[in-house]
Parts: structure tokens; C-alpha cells; sequence
């Protein structure tokens, strides 16, 4: 197995597993969940950064359904993941700490939202990419 590839993979399981633990917030509160969010976070840069052939060749090629499904679940994930990203700092209460009343909880609110569809795109997402964990 190529070197990318196994990279690759191994940021995609540790992204996963991270944001399964994530998803328990009532176990890992408070500082440990405002770091795995950012390790979360950074997984998620390096897995879009290590994929960017996706984006080079979003304006080439025909698009079939299946490949408008895959933009339409890509863009709605990364449009989730960067609302989970912005709606963490605002709501963090101990390494970045910068919301204050009324954004705090609005905050909490778009975090959870959020984060829940980000959890039900990134299932969809790896469902339409399985064949390329299952082929070895």
C-alpha cells in the first residue's frame, strides 16, 4: 500500500474515532472536548488538504447523479464542519473563552445543530467512499 494512501486513511479513522468521542459530550467535557474539537478540526483541514485532487477537478468531467449526490454531500459537510468549527470557538469556555450571554447560547444551539448533521453527512460521505476502505 502507497505511503499517501496509508496516511490518508489513518487521518480519516483518527477524524472518525475523534468526532465519535466528540458526539459524547457528557463524557469528555469541558477542556478535553474543546481540544479533541480542535484536533478534530485540524484532521479535518489535513483530509480535505491531502484530497484537494477533489476540488481541482470540480469544474472538469461530466456530472452524473452520483457524482452530484458526492458534491452535494461534500459541500453540505464542509459547510457543517466549518459552522462546527466557527460555533466551537464562539461557545469554548476554557481555551479560547471569547463568547460572552446570549452568543454563548445561540452558539450552543448552531454547535449542536450542527454537529449533529455533520455527524449524519460524514456517515453518508464515508457510505458513498466504502469501496475504497473495502478494497484493501
Amino acid at each position: 500500500m502507497k505511503s499517501n494512501v496509508i496516511i490518508k486513511r489513518s487521518v480519516d479513522t483518527a477524524m472518525y474515532i475523534l468526532f465519535l468521542l466528540l458526539m459524547g459530550q457528557c463524557v469528555l467535557r469541558g477542556t478535553v472536548h474543546e481540544w479533541l474539537g480542535i484536533a478534530t478540526g485540524i484532521l479535518f483541514l489535513a483530509h480535505n488538504a491531502l484530497n484537494n485532487k477533489w476540488y481541482r477537478t470540480l469544474l472538469k468531467g461530466k456530472y452524473n447523479a452520483m457524482r452530484m449526490v458526492q458534491l452535494i454531500v461534500n459541500v453540505l459537510l464542509l459547510s457543517a464542519m466549518i459552522i462546527c468549527m466557527v460555533s466551537g470557538i464562539l461557545v469554548s469556555q476554557h481555551i479560547f473563552a471569547i463568547g460572552s450571554g446570549s452568543a454563548i447560547e445561540f452558539g450552543r444551539h448552531l454547535h449542536l445543530v450542527a454537529t449533529a448533521w455533520a455527524f449524519i453527512l460524514m456517515s453518508i460521505h464515508l457510505g458513498l467512499h466504502w469501496s475504497i476502505f473495502s478494497a484493501g
